[in-house]
């Protein structure tokens, strides 16, 4: 029994447990272990769902993928080698589509962001504008972006915007410079390298008439 004076007036109903009771409850996580043990699950599993996304639109799939086949198989996996205690914490990673294309658009807003903070910071950059269609056969203008970052000439595509089917050189022009607008990118430090467009020249010509004012 424990007999501690200032046990028996703070704490009157642990006075009469003995000294084994304190000796477990002092081993026993308390509220901030618990806390942080929940928080490095919680951290694993997120990173795992950030890491599954960026398969999954890496290799075009639909988002619904996730559900349907990819964590299944992971499941049984995981449950033939490890058993099934192992795959209750495979079900704490977030999988569904909505979230699937929320880490997909969080990592596409990223990565969109890096890039143009390595354009910005690069002494020079050029782009490269060219066209393509999309399965509904829209007109989708594509500029790729070339940029030093510490002494490495790196290439990502920088723009995918949507054209009409008419779409003109000015119309062209006016997408990117949109864009570098809204961006903060400076024409001045941009070569230009065209191709593969129709009604480029006007494009072309309007750059020149920026990055010369």
């Amino acid at each position: 029994m424990c007999t501690n004076p200032d046990l028996e007036t703070k704490h009157p109903t642990y006075k009469q447990r003995n000294i084994s009771f304190f000796q477990r409850l002092s081993n026993s996580p308390n509220l901030n272990s618990c806390l942080i043990s929940t928080n490095k699950v919680n951290e694993a599993s997120i990173e795992a769902s950030y890491r599954i996304s960026y398969h999954i639109a890496k290799s075009g799939k639909n988002h619904t993928i996730a559900e349907n086949l990819v964590f299944p198989c992971i499941k049984d996996a995981v449950e033939c080698m490890f058993g099934e205690d192992h795959v209750q914490k495979i079900k704490n990673i977030p999988s569904s589509n909505s979230t699937v294309s929320r880490r997909i658009k969080d990592m596409s807003i990223d990565i969109e962001a890096t890039i143009n903070e390595r354009i910005k910071r690069s002494p020079f950059f050029s782009i490269q504008v060219d066209g393509s269609t999309d399965v509904s056969d829209l007109s989708i203008l594509l500029v790729i972006a070339r940029y030093l970052n510490v002494n490495k000439l790196e290439e990502n595509l920088l723009l995918c915007y949507p054209l009409t089917k008419r779409c003109t050189g000015e119309d062209i022009f006016n997408a990117i410079q949109d864009y570098f607008c809204e961006n903060e990118i400076d024409w001045a430090k941009c070569w230009v390298f065209a191709q593969m467009v129709e009604n480029l020249c006007l494009a072309v010509i309007k750059v020149y008439v920026v990055v010369s004012k």
